[in-house]
């Protein structure tokens, strides 16, 4: 589940500064297929937030600077691989920074 907000900072002819808020979240009860036999399910939830200067002239992005913060688990379950003889709780991390520049050819 992913929950976005936008907002407009501010504009004019030229450019428009959006700025973005968010929220991300797994379903934790879809048992998934985690590579082979193996079946689990993924319990992370996490923060985004962005920023986008969008060329008027063109209506596309020029500029884009995103932040994400996602922690949470993986779960192995039991039962779905004879190696795996207990449920297994890995927990996972992940925090990015993008910047990227659009070019217009």
């Amino acid at each position: 589940d992913m929950t976005v907000i936008w907002k407009i900072e501010y504009g004019d002819k030229y450019s428009s500064k959006i700025s973005s808020q968010g929220k991300i979240s797994s379903d934790r009860t879809a048992l998934i297929s985690l590579g082979g036999d193996i079946k689990g399910n993924v319990d992370i939830a996490g923060n985004i937030s962005g920023n986008y200067l969008i060329d008027m002239k063109t209506g596309w992005p020029s500029l884009c600077i995103q932040h994400t913060e996602i922690k949470g688990k993986y779960i192995y379950k039991a039962g779905y691989d004879k190696r795996i003889k207990q449920d297994i709780e890995v927990p996972v991390s992940l925090v990015s920074d993008a910047q990227y520049k659009v070019l217009h050819l």
